[in-house]
């Protein structure tokens, strides 16, 4: 995956990293991320292992910068 770097606005900490959030369940709420796995990285590039061929998987993106943000718009990819 790979996405827009968060840009803070000025006097806000920077970005130390994201979270990935990702599972075969949708959360049904823009900005949620109630989702069942997650993966921490410190750039704008992920790579999620170990998924399950052949299932639907949804994804979100949360910034963190001491207290993670609002997750990103949900995508989705069948594996």
């Amino acid at each position: 995956m790979v996405w827009n770097p968060v840009q803070p606005q000025p006097g806000e900490p920077s970005i130390l990293g994201y979270y990935i959030r990702y599972g075969r369940q949708s959360t049904g709420q823009p900005g949620s991320c109630s989702y069942e796995d997650s993966i921490f990285v410190m750039t704008s590039t992920g790579t999620v292992t170990g998924l399950e061929t052949g299932s639907r998987y949804y994804f979100a993106v949360s910034a963190y910068n001491g207290v993670e943000g609002a997750c990103s718009n949900e995508v989705f990819t069948d594996t």
